[in-house]
């Protein structure tokens, strides 16, 4: 064992605040396929954390990737849970929460690293039984096809209860598939294969989903997690957590403000569309009250004003995030977006007039039907707007995803994504702060969102070959395009989302 590991796990858990522990004779390991300050940056995680310890005889452990610097210290079987320092291996369920495609790796390692045979069809009786569940499994599950024993797909408040008490009570793994296979919106691979069920849709009643600790040691350093409000009342084109799959549901604000710790020294609030929550102005100003800084995820530019922004000016914010998502007038219309310039140009403005030291404005490119004139277009209002004000354009390329309008639309080639950002840096020049996700990875991101269980064995062959992208390009070659860009339309979605092969 590592004393250097157990040495950092125990920092981690004593720089927690708010964290109630729970043991009790059936236990679980909860696991995040990622390094700690991730794995505590994860409301959803935290959440399931509640729920397992909420569940009769059951109590939760967590586990996660060791750190960078000590993953060659820890030994194969020596990844030991937060709360018991138990080996993974020792836990007769271990579940992990995926937030998208490329941690798929992330679970592959940790299962290795404990010992655990990665391969659901390797696994015995004396294994643990492997549980997926988190927001990737919102849009395409099959690449979880080869690891998983069972998946919960979507939200999980109502249906995890009675998956946790078929786990406790059934006596052996094939009778635990067999029931948890009768269970709306699990996705079982022995059972289902690529007829996957519905995703789970919970009303407000099941909200506001809250956090459980904070730390310093998190991405976001000492901020308490609460959701504001779950799906959008957007329909545009390119989003899962869209209207159309996950309408917006408004939990209570009082019920909103009993969850924060008068204590925690930071809110963040969380949701696809959290500054559309009726409510968002009077939560902020009672986070502001009683001295505690907030932060909110993305923006939406047309909701903006100058109360809002002084708002979070108030409550510590220096920059501000607001999303164009489409290049051009003309192609945010087809995205059904429903932003217009005037709005992005108003965000800047107030954004210069409250004293924020940056806007970071997002934008989509390799959109079909997408023209040069379009990125003159995001060239000639990058310029515009850092007129205005310190922007920083964070560019990004489509990345069709199941359950979309935009499901069969084609992946940019990687040489033409390259021809658009050498264009835009060309029309823009050196004013504009611009930051480019990686063509290549997001090529990776794509096929794993489209792909079927041979996608998540390429995720094997990538883990095999220690990572980077080289190793995800020869796994991937050897894999057929997508069936979904192939055959899945929105508009002929049948009872099953997903076609059968």
């Amino acid at each position: 064992m590592s004393w250097a590991y157990l040495q950092r796990l125990r920092e981690y858990r004593d720089q927690e605040s708010g964290l109630e522990v729970k043991t009790a004779p059936v236990r679980v390991a909860l696991c995040y396929p990622n390094v700690y300050s991730v794995a505590a940056s994860s409301l959803g995680f935290q959440v399931v954390y509640r729920l397992i310890n909420a569940a009769p005889e059951m109590s939760a452990a967590r586990a996660m990737l060791p750190d960078e610097d000590l993953a060659e210290e820890v030994p194969p079987g020596g990844v030991l849970t937060l709360e018991e320092e138990k080996p993974l291996a020792s836990y007769p369920v271990v579940a992990f929460s995926i937030s998208y495609e490329m941690d798929l790796v992330g679970i592959i390692d940790l299962l290795r690293k404990a010992g655990i045979p990665h391969m659901g069809a390797e696994r015995t009786e004396d294994d643990p039984f492997v549980l997926v569940g988190g927001p990737m499994t919102l849009s395409n599950v099959l690449p979880l096809h080869p690891f998983a024993d069972a998946v919960v797909m979507g939200d999980a408040e109502a249906v995890l209860p009675t998956v946790l008490e078929i786990l406790r009570s059934a006596e052996s793994h094939p009778e635990r598939r067999q029931r948890l296979a009768e269970v709306a919106g699990v996705y079982v691979p022995e059972h289902h294969g690529w007829d996957v069920p519905e995703p789970n849709v919970v009303g407000p009643e099941y909200l506001p989903a809250y956090g459980t600790f904070w730390t310093p040691r998190s991405e976001l350093s000492n901020m308490f997690l609460v959701e504001s409000s779950r799906g959008c009342p957007q329909y545009c084109k390119f989003c899962v957590v869209r209207a159309a799959n996950t309408p917006m549901r408004y939990p209570d604000a009082h019920e909103i403000q009993r969850t924060i710790p008068a204590e925690a020294p930071r809110v963040g609030f969380v949701g696809a569309a959290v500054s559309e929550y009726p409510h968002i102005k009077e939560l902020l100003a009672s986070c502001i009250d009683r001295d505690q800084e907030i932060g909110l995820s993305s923006l939406r530019a047309d909701v903006l004003d100058d109360e809002f922004v002084e708002l979070l000016v108030r409550g510590g914010a220096r920059t501000m995030t607001i999303a164009s998502d489409a290049p051009s007038e003309l192609q945010r219309s087809r995205l059904a977006k429903g932003l217009k310039e005037r709005h992005l140009l108003h965000a800047a403005e107030l954004a210069r007039k409250h004293g924020l030291h940056r806007l970071k404005v997002y934008a989509i490119i390799g959109l079909p039907e997408e023209t040069d004139a379009d990125l003159d277009e995001l060239a000639r209002f990058a310029l515009e707007m850092s007129r205005i004000h310190k922007v920083t354009l964070a560019v990004n390329p489509l990345i069709p995803k199941l359950r979309t309008p935009l499901a069969g639309a084609p992946f940019c080639s990687i040489s033409e994504l390259n021809r658009k950002i050498k264009l835009l840096r060309k029309r823009a020049g050196r004013r504009v702060d611009f930051r480019f996700l990686s063509p290549r990875w997001a090529w990776v991101e794509s096929m794993l969102s489209l792909g079927g269980p041979e996608t998540g064995m390429a995720a094997v062959a990538v883990s095999d070959a220690g990572g980077g992208y080289h190793a995800w390009k020869a796994a991937l070659k050897r894999v057929d395009q997508p069936f979904a860009a192939r055959d899945y339309a929105e508009e002929t979605a049948r009872s099953s989302w997903l076609p059968r092969r």
